[in-house]
């Protein structure tokens, strides 16, 4: 199962005009920050599954608190206990690059820096729970979980895992996002 189609169709238009409402931007602007930002949560999370103790971590996760329920009713997704989860999750996935990859996806979709973390923490949870409904489901193994992540393909065709190891700077300006983004936004990297 292609798991970044699944969030995608959970998001449908009456749910991202509530992550518009509460985020400040323009549904427009959500789309945009969703196209960036999924696939670098599902490529970091791949990434950090792609190790046994990362795979066990996120599966941990899913078998505590991410079961899939979020999904029956995504009406409390703006709410602040659904974005402050949402905020831990990339704080766990993205690591040091957190800022910066809030930053760029900022920059390019147009969105002010707080709108897009806002729509990012919005997000994750998202994330996790078709990946916990998958676990539920399928009755996966920490080892399955770890599986499915490393399998996703972005819509270009590339694995998302290897979009996230790609995050270290391919141009040399010191940013390692930029790279990454410029692939969903199709920009040119000078120098």
């Amino acid at each position: 199962m292609d798991l970044t189609q699944a969030v995608l169709g959970s998001l449908d238009q009456s749910t991202r005009r509530r992550i518009a409402d509460s985020s400040g931007a323009s549904p427009d602007q959500v789309s945009q920050v969703i196209a960036a930002g999924l696939p670098l949560i599902v490529g970091s999370m791949a990434k950090n599954a792609s190790t046994k103790d990362g795979a066990s971590q996120i599966d941990g996760a899913l078998s505590k608190k991410h079961d899939g329920s979020l999904l029956d009713d995504l009406s409390g997704l703006t709410d602040g206990v659904t974005i402050d989860d949402g905020t831990k999750i990339l704080g766990h996935v993205l690591g040091q690059n957190k800022d910066i990859a809030v930053t760029k996806v900022a920059e390019k979709s147009g969105t002010s820096p707080n709108a897009t973390a806002t729509i990012l923490a919005t997000l994750a949870p998202v994330v996790m729970a078709q990946l916990g409904k998958q676990k539920a489901t399928g009755k996966l193994t920490a080892q399955d979980v770890g599986k499915v992540l490393t399998s996703q393909k972005g819509a270009k065709g590339t694995a998302l895992m290897d979009l996230a190891i790609k995050f270290f700077d391919k141009n040399g300006d010191g940013s390692v996002l930029d790279d990454v983004i410029g692939m969903f936004f199709g920009s040119k990297k000078a120098k």
